[in-house]
C-alpha cells in the first residue's frame, strides 16, 4: 500500500490511531493546518538513523582534519576559539 493521505490537523488528531495504521501499512499521510502542509506521517524504515548516523561520523571526520587530531575529540572552547579565528 503506498496510497497518499492529505488531512487536516483536527481530524489527525482525532483519528490517530487510525492514520497511524495506514503509515504502518505503507501510506503516507499529509497533516496540513489551514491547508498548508505541516508534517508527514510515514512508516520508519531506519533508514533516518543510519542517514544520522553517517552525517555524524562525516562532521567527526572534518572535525579531526581541521583539528589535525588524531582521536582526541574538540571541545566546545575549542570551536568557539576557531569560529572567533575565522576558521571554517
Amino acid at each position: 500500500m503506498s496510497d497518499a493521505i492529505e488531512v487536516g490537523s483536527f481530524e489527525a488528531k482525532t483519528h490517530f490511531a487510525e492514520l497511524l495504521r495506514k503509515a504502518e501499512n505503507g501510506a503516507v499521510i499529509h497533516i496540513t493546518r489551514n491547508g498548508h502542509s505541516v508534517a508527514v506521517l510515514q512508516k520508519n524504515t531506519g533508514t533516518e538513523n543510519k542517514r544520522a548516523l553517517d552525517a555524524c561520523s562525516r562532521i567527526e571526520s572534518r572535525a579531526l582534519k581541521i583539528t589535525g587530531r588524531s582521536a582526541s575529540p574538540v571541545t566546545f572552547a575549542e570551536i568557539q576559539e576557531m569560529k572567533n579565528a575565522g576558521r571554517p
